[in-house]
């Protein structure tokens, strides 16, 4: 089916039009991506969080080792351990932040020197620590660590703050002006797509007539080949998330050749049109029917195992064998054979496609052709 002459002219300008835009908005988009990770990343929020709680360990590994030296008690000195404990975590955050986020190393290359510092006096304090109870001279040391670890600390925190927040603010800077240019570009799209809907709506009109065309048998009005499949890959996964067999089912009009030939193609026509109505009053809402080439056609059946689609296979040959096709000038009688076959779980891997269960229903179609037609055939 052609496009209107209109809708054809307007196609080229149409692309055209939305490429550049496309292009302004991915080019926009990529910008303000890029530039929102710059430094910080997206996460530098939960960056600056981590910072302004780690300023407060510097007080509370001092506070626990004062106590721990004014009163050398077990409790005292799990809590020190415990103090050291939560900086060596902070510190393993804070290097995760760091190398998330886009900051130049250089710019916290001497943070990064400070923190081989923190790890000698940790490395130093846990032992201190670990004998504080019975050794004064421990204690004492400790006292000075616990001086050194807060000038540490203090410098480290410090030099995280400020890069942290002077990264926030040039990102806040840098959004609004992105911001800006987003909201003027969402502008001058929305006018442009108010003033192509009209075209829009035609393009579409004629897409869908397409499709329709590209998925039903002319003659018939049955599914094609291409619908088939495209709708077998549905069934098919839903049998496999529900546990229920699938069957297929290919029907064969008997002769059919020898009715052209003796009645001529119109007459065959009116028969695969009559046997198409005839197959779709049989079959349930749920089956899918196709015509897939000449006379043959299919049927998937969803949650049906062999015996039901044997029985509904039979059925139709019956209304079929007892139904009175009209030729030229004169009823006809026709026959079909129909090969059948379900779904297997059975097997490794499990037979549970459509491309499985082809062969298979082609191969009992031709065991009931050999053995005389107008029969249903299982395999």
């Amino acid at each position: 089916m052609r496009l209107p002459r209109l809708t054809q002219q307007l196609l080229l300008p149409l692309c055209v039009l939305f490429a550049l835009l496309g292009a302004l908005l991915l080019g926009t988009a990529w910008s303000f991506a890029n530039n929102a990770g710059r430094h910080l990343g997206a996460d530098y929020l939960g960056f600056a969080s981590e910072v302004v709680r780690g300023q407060q360990d510097s007080l509370h590994i001092q506070q626990a080792i004062d106590s721990l030296v004014d009163n050398p008690e077990p409790l005292h000195q799990q809590q020190s351990l415990e103090r050291l404990w939560i900086i060596a975590t902070r510190q393993s955050s804070i290097h995760q932040y760091l190398s998330r986020s886009a900051l130049p190393k250089e710019d916290y290359q001497h943070i990064l020197d400070e923190y081989r510092v923190l790890n000698r006096l940790l490395m130093e304090a846990e032992p201190l620590l670990a004998h504080s109870l019975n050794d004064p001279q421990s204690l004492a040391r400790l006292e000075t660590l616990s001086d050194q670890l807060d000038d540490t600390l203090a410098f480290i925190y410090s030099e995280l703050q400020h890069q942290v927040f002077t990264a926030a603010a040039s990102q806040q800077q840098l959004m609004q002006r992105l911001a800006r240019w987003i909201i003027a570009l969402a502008l001058l799209v929305m006018v442009v797509i108010a003033a192509l809907l009209a075209a829009l709506y035609q393009i579409a009109r004629q897409k869908t007539l397409v499709e329709a065309l590209s998925v039903t048998d002319e003659l018939t009005g049955l599914n094609n080949r291409r619908a088939l499949l495209d709708q077998a890959s549905r069934l098919f996964a839903q049998s496999i998330r529900s546990a229920t067999p699938v069957s297929l089912a290919l029907i064969d009009i008997d002769h059919f050749k020898e009715v052209n030939d003796q009645y001529g193609h119109p007459t065959g026509d009116r028969i695969l049109v009559a046997f198409a109505t005839l197959l779709k009053d049989v079959v349930r809402r749920a089956d899918v029917v196709a015509r897939i080439g000449g006379e043959e056609f299919c049927v998937l059946m969803p949650a049906t195992d062999a015996t039901g689609a044997s029985e509904l296979c039979e059925r139709l040959r019956r209304a079929v064998a007892e139904h009175s096709f009209h030729g030229q000038a004169e009823a006809l009688s026709i026959t079909i054979s129909a090969g059948v076959t379900t779904t297997r779980t059975d097997t490794a891997p499990p037979d549970d496609s459509f491309a499985a269960l082809y062969p298979r229903a082609d191969q009992a179609l031709y065991q009931a052709k050999q053995d005389g037609r107008n029969r249903v055939e299982v395999g």
